[in-house]
Parts: structure tokens; C-alpha cells; sequence
């Protein structure tokens, strides 16, 4: 009413509160009608109008008629519109002196503050001195107990008026300030502590905030009256502090809160103690700002108080935390308050107030009481030994951490953190997941600035030593938290992640925490982190390797909360990694994790359950494995699905058992056919067989299982299969090699199709055993042996002689021989009286020969009559190949050279004589046939033919050469003797720069070091030699011959000796030209010089050499 009269005229309206309003039946309404209109007359809408309502409130005062009610309101009404009138003004005064009057009257506490309001105005009409004895007056009618209680209030009212009238300073001047604290600390009359709780009320009803300097310094006086032996003295203490409360700055609860604390800690008396808890529980009146304030640290203290062992001071405590309840304006958590104050009260109650709170909506703000009353029962419950009751209460804190300001939060802030960084690290993930939704709502709420600390603590222990669970509950903790800042917030932060979490070089808990963090991330930021993907793949693939096992653990966690989130994605990104891991991986651990989330894909794809990991676990099958396996095909394509299929399946047979279970498991969750689907995923199947067969030896025996699963779940049937998929196979070079170990592997196990397909797979072997990779030709003969044993020798056979007929186009082939040589190693003996006749016919190819002789020399040492001529004949044909037929018949001989030399002595052709040269060149040892060997060869030198002349002369220098000089004295009897029935000349020593050459090692040899017998016969050969030889040949072996001669007449040579040698030299010496005499004689005094130095050796070593 008062707001709308300001808009219309004032005179009616107050003729309306004048003759009916203020003489209502209704006391409430009297009130509210009086304060109506003091507010109203109290505005400037009178300005213009005051005589005219002077007038009729004067008129009224006066009548004779009028009630009590109808004149302390006009007198009201009267004093409000004195204060727009000049000070000075007699008006003015008197309508001061009326309202001094009717504040003593009035018996209605609101009228009697409405009229105390107006009273300010109208002071300065009062003069120091009538101020003086007005305040002396009500100030004596306050603290005098004998006066009503309405008339004290009245006093107290009037003096307070006048304070504010005159200025806060006159609490100082006029010493009431010190007058009430001596009232208040009289403890003898009740009746001043009453007056003065009146009093202070007063004034702080009109002065507000300016009275709080002094009402701190009376904080503990007012304390000490709620304890008052005197029951009106305690009911105004309690009404006064209701008042102070309630226009209580934050700058006067920060100064009187702490008085208010310490004394219900310090307090010995139960009295004090529940004054103290008597004004806490008056600051529930405050107002809402300073209440949320002063409400954390208030009722923590009120819980404490509700142990204390006097039942007044916990009944204060208990009905300080209703009194709080009371002010609680939260509409949603009305019906819930009892239940809180029983949880507050009762800990054991705490699990049911949790119950009505999760049953119960929250979608109102909640205000500061009815957060100091919820937050203290979720603290209690995150503590509880009951995993439930943790769960349940982190749950109920995000809820009202969703619904709550920041600034009430912020006090709550560390005493929550404290118990939920325990739920954080609780061992149940329940409770650290629902933990971390509350940090998440909390920081959300409150900011990341304002959450800083936790940040740091979370960082700290993400990378901390400890249980895995710790830095779980800290990376879901953080990942939560930096969710609630926002989006943009992955721009910084999943760089840092995966550059942590890839590092080889920090320790392994740094890792195994970031990994942790890329676990939670995806499902706290959701959508936004599918852009991320693939940049945290790559630290979460590196981690399925790492050599810790709990690092391992936190890779699969994060990869599999991936395909769970991000199935469709997954598929782009993680099924290549996890493909190649499944087959071309050395670790096994790779392997066994590519197993597991690849069948974690398959089955989120396929809508199976699967095994118990995932998400997945918890839901009912969708789909049968056929149907099953038709998804799959939707999802990723035919050739993809059989691609996969068959990978799974060749981990089925991994030699790691943790690999072949998740595998094996896998594979039957989803295939119910196995033999219809492999034979399905052949052509995918075989492939990855062939590039495993081409690996290393681990991965080949990989292959090998697989075939020899393929056998037992296929029969025989396997080959038929696999054969056209072999053929094209064997068409590429990088497969043949493969191919052909998958074809060895089937045949070895098949025997009725290897007999039944042994003509159609010959070709391509035999083109195998020629290709110019040695590693396929190697492959090529390894295959022949399961087609040797099922159909017999003749498949070994066949392609030897094909082979034979390449050779025949292409002689110098590299690679034919090669395969040929693999094709007779292992074989050669039984295919050695087939093959020979074919090698030994003209043309005769000695390579191929060399071949067989490699493989086979023990084997051709009993057809060396049979092989010496084809040799022979492959030296005639084609000369430069000499060396090649040599070796072929020195491996043919082994370490017997006699029967080689003896056959070729048989083959009376000059080729035999050169092909026996390059065998004595190549052939040891020879000291057991040396003796046998030169009587012929020394024959040879008489042949007519050059060629056999030149070969004898090499044969011999060869057979010589071979032996060791100890070896070659005793020979000199030989060559005497053949010699001596040779005719002169003797061609082979007449060649031109050869002469006696090839003689004259041994002969010298035995001359200086053999015995008598020796260096005589030695002596007699040189001089056949010489006497055998011409003047030409023997030229170039002048020198030779002096030194010769000069050794064999050395000063302690025998008689016979020297005159046997002198005799042989003159013979040679003779018949040079005189050309080289000159030269001739140098040479000899070179050699004399020699020959003495030799000699003073020979000496030296005793007598032994002279005798």
C-alpha cells in the first residue's frame, strides 16, 4: 500500500488509515497499517500537502472519541511529517514531545520501531541541554526494572533514535556506551543486564553496521547472558543477538566468529560454553552473503559440540543446527532437513539420509544453510568403511555440486578434498569413478583457478611410485577435471600426454600414469576427443610392448576404452595396428594384446558378448555366429573380414599359450563352421602363410602349424586347395619361395594327392630348381622329397635330366647347375646309375659333371673308368675346361689320386696326358705314387704328338712340385733309371723353354741334401738329362745346371760323386754357343761364392754331411 500511494493523492489514503486502519480488530493489521503509512509520509508525495495532513491528524488527536489505537498511530504518522518541516519549526517538537510519549505508550514492538524510525529527523529540534535530561530520562527508564517491558523497549528505542539523530559519536560523548558495558557486566542486578541487552538491541536496529566497532568489544558480556540465571535477561540476550546477526557486516562476523569459536573450545564452564553455542546458532539469522561465510567453520564446530559430555551444551548444539534448518530456503531439500539433523546427530543414520537424498530430485539451487547442513553428512560418508556409502556419497556431491554457487563451495573446498582423494584411491572403481565425476562437478562449479591445488596434487600423484590403483584414480581424477574446463583444454593437454606416455626414456611409473590418463580422457571428454585419436594411438600401441607389465596393463586399458567409445573410428585407426601386431609382431605380448582387442572390435562390430571384457560383458548376445560373421563382412568388407579371420586363426596356433587361448576363445565366439569358414578364408588364409613362410624360423614354424591345423581340420582335401592358390603364387618372385615350403609342407602330409598330382606340380618344381633365387632352388629341392617318397625316384630323375637339357642350351647356366646341385644333394647315390650314363655321353658337360662330383664323390669313385674318358673327351671338345675336369676327377678320387692317375695313364690320348697335369696340380697327396708315376710319364716325354710331350713335361713338374724337399732325394734313382733307356734326344726335354726344367728341382734337391746313394744317382740323372736334352732347351737352364755341378763337386763330395758330375757338367757345358760363355763364367764365380757359403755351414752342422 505504501508503494502505490506515493502515486495518488496523500489525503484520501490517509483519511483511510486514519478512520478505519488504525482501529482495526487485528493487531497484526494495526501494525502493518502504521508502518504503512509512516514509510509513506516519510517520502517527498507529501511535500506539497503538509498543512492539509497536519490538520488531520491534529483533528483526530484532539477529538474526544478517539482510541488509544487511533492516536499512537496519528501520533506516528504526526512525527513522520514533522520531519519535512524546518527545525525550528515549534511543530517539529512538539509532535518529538507525542512520540516520545506514544514509544512509551505503545505495547507493539513493530509500531514502537516503525515510530523509532522517524524519531532521527526530528533531533535536531532538541537543544544539548533538553537532549541531555531526554537521554538521562529514558536511559533511567530502561534500566529500571520496575517499569513494563513495552516502556523500557520504548526508552530504549528513544535513546537510540537519538544517537542516530545526533550522530554515532554520541555513544562516546554522552559515555552510554560505557554505561551499557557496566550493565552488562553487573551481575548483581538482572535488571540493567536486561535494560542493557534492550539498549544495545535498540541501537543496533537503527544504527546497523555503525554499532559494530562496539558491539565486538561486547561479544563476550552478550555471550555470558545467554547463560543468565535470569530467564528475561536470556530471552533478550537471545533477541537482541538475532537482531546484531542479522545486519551483521562480513568484516563483523570475520571479528566476532573467532571470540564466539574460541570460546566454546577454551571454555571450561558448560555455562559459557552453551552461551557461545547459543549466539553461533544466532548467526543463522544473518544475512545470506555473511551466513555463507561464517556457516563452514560455524557448523563444524556445532557438530563437535554435539559430543560434549553436559547434555545443555549438546542440546544448544542440537538446536542451534534446527535453528540453522530453519533458515534453510532449498525447496527440494525440505522434506530431507530431519533426516540430515539425524545423520548430523546420529552417524549410524547416515547410510538412510544418503538414500532419501539419491531418491530425491535436486533441480533448485541450494543456499549456504542447506549446504552446511548437507555437506558435513557427505564429508562423514565419503570416510565410511562401506564402499557403497562412499560410492553413493561422491554420487550425491556431484549432484550438489551441479546446483550450488561458487563462493558456498569454495569454503567446503579442502575439508571435502581430504576424504574424496581417499575415495580417489579406493581400490573399487566404482568409487573412484563416481569420485571423479564429483571433482569433475566441483571444478566445473568452481574453476580451474580455484581448483589449482588439487590440480598439482593430481599431477604429483599421476606420476608418483605406488599401487597401479593410485595413478588410476589420479589420471581419472585429472582426466574428469580438465574435462569440466572445457574442450579447448585438449589443445595443450593431449600433446603433453602422448609425448609423456611414448617416452622410452622417463621412468616407467611417468608412463604407465599418462597412459592411465589416455584410459579416462576419451570417456570424460566424449565426442570432442574422437580429433585426438590418432595422435594418442601411437604412445598406446608403443605401451603394449613396454617391458613393465603394469605399463601393459594401462595400454590395453586405454585401447580398449577406444574401441569401446570409438568402435567406428576404431576401425580406421586401431584394426591396421592391430593386424600387423597379430601376425608380423616378434613379441609376444604384442601379439597376445592384438589378440584381445581385436576380438574386443569384433565383438562391439559383430554385437556379440564376447568374454568378459569391455563394456561388452554386461549385455546379451544380439547375434548368432553366422550372423556374426555376416556383421563383420557389413562392417569391414569381405576381403577385410577374411583377412582378419584368417590372422585369428593363425594365432590360434601361436607358440605363445596366453596368444592361443585369447585367440582360440575368440575364434569360437564367433565361428561355428570352422571347417566351411577356413575353407572360405583360404585365399585370404594362404598369403599371410607364404609371407610367414618367407620370414624367419619362428614365424615358419608359425606357418608350419597352421598348416598342419589346416590338415587336420580340412583331410586331404588341404592340397587340392591349395594347390591353384600355389601355382598362381609360384608365378611372383617374392612368393615362389614361400610357396613352394607350403606345397612341401601339404605333400609331407597328403601322400594319395602327392601321388595323384606329382605330373602336374614336376614343371613347376623343375622350373623352381633353375630360378636365379638360390633361397627358391634351396625350397624347390626340399619339395622333391615328399614327391620322392609318395611316387619314387623317377620325379628326381625327371628333373635332373630336364635340368640337364637346359644346360645343354644354356651350358654356363649358373642357376641350373646350382639347382641341379641341390636337386642330387641327398639324392646323388641313388640317382648316380641313371644320371651318370646321361652326363657321360657325348657332349660331355663337365660342369655338370663338377655338380655330381660335388654331391656325390664318394659315390663316383667306382666309375672313374667310366668318367676318366668322358673327361677326357670333355678336354678334347673343349680345351679351356682342362681345370674344371680335373677337379671334377679329384673329387671323384678323394684322397686315392692313384686310380685317377692310372685311368687317365690308360686313355692313350694326348688330352689324357694334359687332362693328368691338372689333376697332379689339384691332387693330393702324391708321395705314395710318385715312384709309380714318373717311369711312365718320363715314357710320355718320347711320345710323338707335342701335346702329350708338353703334358708328360707339366705332369712331372707337377708331381714333383707336390712333393716335400725330403721327399724328393730318394726319387733320383727313379729318374736315373728311366732316363738311362731313353734315346736321345729325348723330345719332351728338347721343348724350347722348358729343357729340364721340370727335372731339375728334384735332381738339386737331391744333390744337396740326399744321402750318397742319392746325390749319386742324382749326379748320373743330371748328366742323362743333359745328355737327353739339346743345346737349345738347355739354355735357359745353364745357370741351374752350373749350380748343379758345383755342388755335386764340392771338396767333400766322394771321388766318384765329383768325377760322376764332372763328367755330366762337361757333357751340358760343351755344347752351349760361345755367346754365353762370358755370361757362363759370371754365373759360375756367383755360384762358387755360393757353394762356399754353404759349405762353412755344412761344416758347421758336424761331420755328419762329409762322411
Amino acid at each position: 500500500m505504501a508503494a502505490v500511494a506515493k502515486k495518488v493523492d496523500p489525503t484520501p489514503v490517509l483519511l483511510m488509515c486514519v478512520e478505519g486502519g488504525f482501529e482495526d480488530r487485528n493487531e497484526t493489521v494495526r501494525a502493518a497499517m502504521v508502518t504503512a503509512a509512516v514509510q509513506w509520509l516519510d517520502s517527498d508525495a507529501v511535500q506539497g500537502q503538509l498543512t492539509q495532513l497536519l490538520a488531520l491528524l491534529e483533528k483526530h488527536l484532539k477529538g474526544d472519541n478517539a482510541s488509544d489505537q487511533l492516536r499512537l498511530g496519528c501520533v506516528a504518522c504526526l512525527g513522520s511529517l514533522a520531519g519535512h518541516l524546518p527545525a525550528d519549526d515549534e511543530r517539529v517538537r512538539a509532535a518529538l514531545a507525542q512520540l516520545f510519549t506514544a514509544l512509551l505508550t505503545v505495547n507493539d514492538v513493530r509500531v514502537q520501531e516503525s515510530m523509532a524510525t522517524v524519531a532521527p529527523r526530528l533531533m535536531a529540534s532538541l537543544d544539548d541541554k533538553k537532549l541531555d535530561q531526554e537521554l538521562k530520562r529514558f536511559e533511567e527508564l530502561v534500566y529500571n526494572g520496575d517499569n513494563p517491558l513495552h516502556k523500557r523497549r520504548g526508552a530504549a528505542l528513544a535513546v537510540a533514535a537519538a544517537v542516530k539523530g545526533k550522530g554515532v559519536a554520541l555513544l562516546k560523548n554522552a559515555a552510554i556506551s560505557q554505561r551499557i558495558t557496566d550493565a552488562l557486566d553487573d551481575r548483581k542486578r538482572s535488571a540493567r543486564r536486561q535494560g542493557a541487552l534492550l539498549l544495545v538491541r535498540a541501537l543496533h536496529l537503527l544504527l546497523g553496521r555503525l554499532l559494530e566497532p562496539y558491539v565486538v568489544s561486547w561479544a563476550s558480556s552478550l555471550m555470558h547472558c545467554f547463560s543468565d540465571p535470569t530467564r528475561e535477561v536470556r530471552d533478550a540476550a537471545d533477541e537482541c543477538t538475532r537482531t546484531l546477526m542479522a545486519q551483521l557486516s562480513p568484516h563483523g562476523v570475520k571479528l566476532t566468529l573467532p571470540k564466539l569459536l574460541e570460546a566454546l573450545v577454551k571454555e571450561d564452564s558448560w555455562r559459557a560454553k552453551k552461551a557461545a553455542v547459543d549466539m553461533l546458532s544466532a548467526m543463522a539469522f544473518l544475512a545470506p552473503r555473511q551466513l555463507s561465510e561464517c556457516l563452514p567453520s560455524l557448523v563444524p564446530c556445532l557438530l563437535d559440540t554435539l559430543a560434549d559430555a553436559h547434555p545443555g551444551v549438546a542440546g544448544a548444539a542440537a538446536d542451534a543446527l534446527k535453528r540453522i534448518a530453519a533458515v534453510a530456503r532449498a525447496p527440494d531439500l525440505q522434506p530431507l532437513l530431519p533426516a540430515l539433523l539425524d545423520a548430523l546427530q546420529q552417524p549410524d543414520k547416515t547410510a538412510s539420509a544418503l538414500q532419501g537424498l539419491m531418491s530425491t530430485r535436486l533441480s533448485q539451487t541450494l543456499d549456504a544453510a542447506a549446504l552446511a547442513l548437507l555437506l558435513p553428512v557427505l564429508q562423514r560418508a565419503l570416510a565410511d568403511r562401506s564402499a557403497e556409502t562412499r560410492k553413493t556419497a561422491a554420487q550425491a556431491l556431484a549432484a550438489v555440486a551441479g546446483l550450488t554457487e561458487a563462493r558456498d563451495l569454495q569454503a567446503y573446498l579442502e575439508r571435502l578434498w581430504t576424504p574424496l582423494s581417499g575415495c580417489l584411491q579406493d581400490p573399487a572403481p566404482e568409487v573412484r569413478y563416481a569420485s571423479a565425476r564429483s571433482l569433475r562437478a566441483m571444478c566445473a562449479c568452481l574453476g580451474e583457478a580455484e581448483c589449482r591445488s588439487i590440480l598439482e596434487w593430481l599431477k604429483n600423484k599421476l606420476c608418483a611410485e605406488g599401487v597401479p590403483v593410485d595413478r588410476a584414480g589420479a589420471a581419472q581424477g585429472l582426466a574428469e577435471m580438465m574435462a569440466a574446463v572445457g574442450p579447448d583444454k585438449l589443445i595443450t593437454l593431449v600433446p603433453s600426454v602422448v609425448s609423456a606416455a611414448g617416452n622410452a626414456n622417463l621412468p616407467w611409473t611417468v608412463r604407465d600414469g599418462y597412459l592411465q590418463l589416455l584410459v579416462y580422457m576419451p570417456a570424460a571428454f566424449g565426442a570432442t576427443f574422437a580429433d585426438y585419436l590418432d595422435a594418442s594411438l601411437a604412445p598406446i600401441l608403443r605401451g603394449l610392448a613396454d617391458e613393465n607389465e603394469c605399463v601393459r596393463e594401462s595400454a590395453m586399458l586405454a585401447a580398449q576404452r577406444i574401441i569401446v567409445l570409438f568402435a567406428d573410428k576404431a576401425v580406421q585407426l586401431l584394426l591396421p595396428a592391430l593386424e600387423k601386431g597379430l601376425v608380423d609382431s616378434d613379441n609376444w605380448r604384442i601379439r597376445a594384446a592384438s589378440v584381445q582387442l581385436l576380438g574386443d572390435l569384433l565383438f562391439r562390430l559383430a554385437g556379440v558378448s564376447g568374454r568378459g571384457t569391455t563394456e561388452a560383458a554386461d549385455e546379451a548376445d544380439t547375434a548368432t555366429p553366422e550372423l556374426s560373421l555376416e556383421k563383420l563382412s557389413d562392417s569391414l568388407g569381405p576381403q577385410r573380414r577374411d583377412r582378419i579371420m584368417a590372422g585369428l586363426f593363425i594365432a590360434r596356433q601361436d607358440l605363445a599359450p596366453h596368444v592361443r587361448s585369447s585367440a582360440g576363445h575368440t575364434w569360437k565366439s564367433l565361428v561355428a563352421n570352422t571347417a566351411r569358414v577356413l575353407r572360405e578364408l583360404l585365399p585370404a588364409l594362404f598369403p599371410v602363410l607364404l609371407e610367414m613362410l618367407a620370414a624367419d624360423k619362428e614365424r615358419q614354424e608359425l606357418a608350419e602349424r597352421t598348416l598342419d591345423e589346416l590338415q587336420r581340420r580340412l583331410g586331404d582335401r588341404v592340397l587340392p586347395e591349395l594347390l591353384p592358390l600355389a601355382e598362381k603364387a609360384l608365378g611372383h618372385p617374392k612368393t615362389k619361395r614361400a610357396a613352394l615350403a607350403a606345397l612341401t609342407h601339404a605333400l609331407s602330409t597328403s601322400k594319395e594327392y602327392a601321388l595323384a598330382l606329382a605330373d602336374r606340380l614336376l614343371p613347376p618344381i623343375t622350373t623352381a630348381l633353375a630360378d636365379p633365387d638360390v633361397e627358391v632352388r634351396a625350397a624347390a629341392a626340399l619339395c622333391l622329397d615328399p614327391l620322392q617318397r609318395a611316387v619314387g625316384p623317377r620325379v628326381a630323375e625327371e628333373c635332373a635330366h630336364k635340368l640337364l637339357a637346359l644346360l645343354a642350351v644354356k651350358p654356363d647356366d649358373e642357376c641350373a647347375l646350382d639347382g641341379l646341385r641341390q636337386l642330387l644333394s641327398g639324392r646323388a647315390k641313388v640317382m648316380l646309375p641313371s644320371l651318370l650314363p646321361a652326363l657321360t655321353t657325348s657332349p660331355v658337360r663337365a660342369n655338370a659333371l663338377l655338380v655330381l662330383a660335388e654331391v656325390c664323390k664318394d659315390a663316383l669313385q667306382r666309375h672313374l673308368a667310366r668318367l676318366a674318358p668322358a673327361l677326357v673327351d670333355a678336354v678334347r671338345a673343349k680345351p679351356d675346361d682342362v681345370a674344371l675336369c680335373a677337379q671334377v676327377l679329384v673329387l671323384a678320387c678323394g684322397d686315392e689320386p692313384r686310380s685317377g692317375s692310372q685311368e687317365l695313364l690308360r686313355v692313350a690320348r694326348p688330352e689324357a696326358v694334359t687332362l693328368l697335369a691338372a689333376f697332379l696340380q689339384r691332387a693330393r697327396p702324391l708321395d705314395d705314387i710318385a715312384s709309380e708315376l714318373l717311369p711312365p710319364l718320363v715314357h710320355l716325354l718320347a711320345n710323338e704328338q707335342q701335346q702329350a710331350q708338353e703334358g708328360a713335361w707339366e705332369a712331372i713338374k707337377a708331381l714333383l712340385a707336390a712333393l716335400s724337399p725330403p721327399q724328393l732325394p730318394p726319387l733320383a734313382t727313379t729318374l736315373r733309371h728311366s732316363l738311362r733307356n731313353a734315346r736321345a734326344p729325348l723330345p719332351g726335354l728338347c721343348l724350347l723353354k722348358r729343357g729340364v726344367g721340370c727335372l731339375l728341382p728334384a735332381l738339386r734337391e737331391a744333390l744337396m741334401n740326399g744321402d750318397a746313394e742319392a746325390r749319386e744317382a742324382a749326379a748320373a740323372a743330371l748328366g742323362e738329362a743333359v745328355r737327353l736334352s739339346s743345346p737349345e732347351a738347355l739354355r735357359p737352364d745353364v745357370l741351374n745346371l752350373t749350380a748343379a755341378d758345383q755342388s755335386a763337386q764340392g771338396r767333400h763330395r766322394p771321388r766318384q760323386e765329383r768325377e760322376t758330375a764332372g763328367s755330366s757338367s762337361a757333357q751340358g757345358t760343351h755344347r752351349p754357343a760361345s755367346a754365353t760363355r762370358v755370361a757362363r763364367r759370371r754365373a759360375v764365380q756367383r755360384t762358387q761364392v755360393q757353394h762356399r757359403r754353404r759349405h762353412q755351414a755344412h761344416r758347421a752342422m758336424g761331420s755328419k754331411g762329409r762322411h
